[in-house]
């Protein structure tokens, strides 16, 4: 029996990837589409556009500026939650998302210079906007992050053979190296498996197979939360809904 382990391998900015060992697809799928569809964050996605005489129409306009990630403090809202939201800007220029103004601090624009419209001389946007605590089951504008997995690949060798520098040469992400005269997986986690090197073996010596209980999780934040605690608060549903289900179940 694998050892459950969860481990981080790396973070950079809003991009992390955790090793997983001890499970199965079934939980790492009911983790992705948890994140996706039932962590809440901010979205905007009410709108009352008091001046537009720009050239991009008003239901454009309402599509870009529902994209713009959010802030999202989780602790002090609740699903369904509003905070106002205000947009006033007179050309000549550009209006970058910078320029939303929010009435509560803790719910801002993450991504300040995306560009949302440009304006000539004379030209106006003035609107109100609530940014609404939704989830991604209504609308992928609610996801907080790009969730996947994979299987961690596992090197298995059923023929010896005289030698095994050119097999390693085939790999295209060279992650295979010959050491005491063996062939080893140096670094499973940067393995595609393409099956260059099962390809190049023409006598199947080798075999590429994914550890089914070993996996590599995948989270980008859009940046709203952090993925941390993305991940905390997708347990919390799992948790909740698992509850939810033995409580029906002994009814």
């Amino acid at each position: 029996m694998v050892k459950n382990v969860v481990k981080e391998i790396d973070s950079k900015g809003n991009k992390t990837r955790l090793l997983v060992k001890g499970t199965n697809a079934t939980f790492m799928n009911a983790l992705r589409r948890t994140i996706m569809v039932d962590v809440p964050t901010f979205a905007i996605d009410e709108l009352s556009i008091y001046d537009n005489s720009g050239v991009m129409f008003d239901e454009f306009l309402a599509q870009r500026i529902g994209l713009v990630p959010l802030k999202t403090d989780s602790d002090a809202y609740k699903e369904g939650e509003k905070v106002k939201l205000v947009l006033e800007a007179s050309g000549p220029g550009t209006v970058y998302s910078k320029q939303i103004k929010s009435t509560d601090p803790k719910v801002e624009v993450v991504e300040k210079n995306v560009p949302l419209a440009k304006l000539k001389k004379d030209q106006r946007v003035r609107m109100e906007m609530d940014a609404v605590m939704g989830t991604g089951k209504t609308h992928a504008k609610w996801q907080p992050a790009i969730v996947s997995y994979k299987n961690v690949p596992e090197l298995h060798i059923h023929k010896d053979r005289t030698e095994w520098e050119s097999v390693a040469k085939v790999c295209p992400p060279k992650v295979l190296s010959v050491k005491a005269k063996k062939l080893v997986l140096e670094d499973p986690l940067g393995c595609t498996m393409c099956g260059a090197c099962m390809d190049y073996c023409k006598d199947n010596e080798i075999a590429i197979t994914p550890d089914e209980a070993s996996f590599v999780f995948y989270i980008e934040s859009f940046g709203g939360m952090e993925n941390k605690e993305i991940v905390s608060r997708a347990f919390d549903v799992l948790i909740e809904k698992c509850r939810a289900f033995s409580k029906e179940v002994a009814e």
